[in-house]
């Protein structure tokens, strides 16, 4: 009579190391990581997937632009290059935002379009678990926001921005989230 601890079998025995290798791997594998641009509109934080930023920059005037969208606050100069910039406060809602347009321009590629979001303060840039963001059902008014993240001692939103900037810019291909 065999032991039923025991295995006898080579297929039997290289199966089981490969499943323990695997459940080795996952135990010890490190947290894969998403990189997180943190801003304040107004008093909300919010964050925004930062492997498009490209500069931060302080806002020294926005040329207003007749005809646009509210979204579209004007025009932007960064170093010489002249870039579209949206509000966010009004693209996301915010109600009781102060004027971004004296806040800060997070500058962001989208393939070969260079584009600047005003918003009132950066906080950070992070690195957090993907583990650390949550899938969360928001009412009307985050309609760009997908899910959140755990910063710190708060819950905050977690913008889409592929989705929220698809209808100013005609975004064709998939932005780094």
């Amino acid at each position: 009579m065999q032991d039923s601890r025991w295995i006898h079998d080579p297929d039997q025995l290289e199966a089981y190391l490969r499943q323990r290798e695997a459940s080795d791997e996952a135990e010890y594998a490190e947290p894969s990581l998403v990189r997180l641009a943190v801003c304040r509109i107004g008093e909300q934080l919010y964050a925004m997937p930062a492997d498009g930023l490209k500069q931060v920059c302080k806002v020294e005037s926005v040329a207003y632009v007749p005809g646009c969208p509210s979204v579209i606050a004007g025009l932007i100069q960064v170093g010489g290059e002249i870039l579209g910039a949206v509000d966010l406060a009004k693209l996301l809602s915010v109600e009781g935002a102060s004027d971004c347009r004296k806040g800060y321009a997070m500058i962001y590629e989208f393939g070969s379009e260079r584009i600047g979001l005003l918003v009132s303060a950066i906080k950070e840039v992070v690195e957090v678990p993907v583990d650390d963001i949550c899938e969360q059902d928001f009412d009307q008014h985050f309609a760009y926001a997908v899910s959140e993240i755990q910063y710190f001692d708060n819950k905050i939103p977690y913008i889409d921005l592929q989705r929220a900037l698809s209808s100013l810019l005609d975004l064709d291909e998939e932005m780094p989230v």
